[in-house]
């Protein structure tokens, strides 16, 4: 993949295949939308290891909004929510009109999840791999319940505000936002 310009994104990579693919990566690898597993125990989610890891080969980690990946507690109450009637009810349709209702279904019927999870992992990323390696990662297309605020990419400003407020600076604020992901991609 490194020969032909294409970047490997590990998100979706099991720990020992994560470190492996490391060992014979010719590109800065990506993680594109895992979060730290430090802050939440999923096990989509890299270990600080990982994140060491992936900073000293250039590689990119991008905070996702899934909260499934963001917060224990959230998780538990987004399974206990699939079991309702409410939810089991609004899957009808076809696979991606059945997605987007169920999310829906989701969103309406639990609490908004607090933008300060994502950024909590943002802040864990930045520490733990220095301002050159976390990006917003998103994943919009694949998740069920949005972050408040963040319910599509017009709520980047409101993560960017939400990140300087907790002391991140203009010069990381720039690399989070463009910078480290285009970097990544080129």
């Amino acid at each position: 993949m490194g020969r032909l310009g294409i970047a490997a994104d590990l998100s979706h990579a099991g720990e020992r295949t994560f470190f492996a693919a490391l060992e014979v990566s010719e590109r800065p690898p990506l993680v594109t939308h895992s979060g730290c597993r430090a802050l939440s125990d999923h096990p989509r989610n890299v270990t600080d290891a990982q994140l060491r890891a992936l900073a000293e080969r250039g590689g990119v980690l991008g905070i996702p909004f899934a909260t499934a990946f963001l917060d224990d507690e959230e998780r538990a109450q987004e399974r206990a929510h699939r079991k309702t009637d409410a939810f089991r009810g609004a899957g009808r349709g076809g696979a991606t009109e059945r997605l987007l209702l169920e999310g829906d279904a989701i969103q309406a019927g639990l609490a908004p999840f607090p933008i300060e999870h994502v950024v909590r992992h943002a802040l864990h990323a930045l520490e733990v791999m220095g301002a050159d390696h976390v990006a917003i990662g998103s994943d919009f297309d694949g998740i069920d319940r949005r972050p408040a605020g963040l319910e599509d990419a017009s709520g980047y400003p409101a993560l960017l505000d939400a990140l300087e407020a907790a002391g991140v600076d203009d010069e990381t604020l720039d690399k989070v936002a463009f910078t480290n992901a285009a970097r990544a991609l080129t």
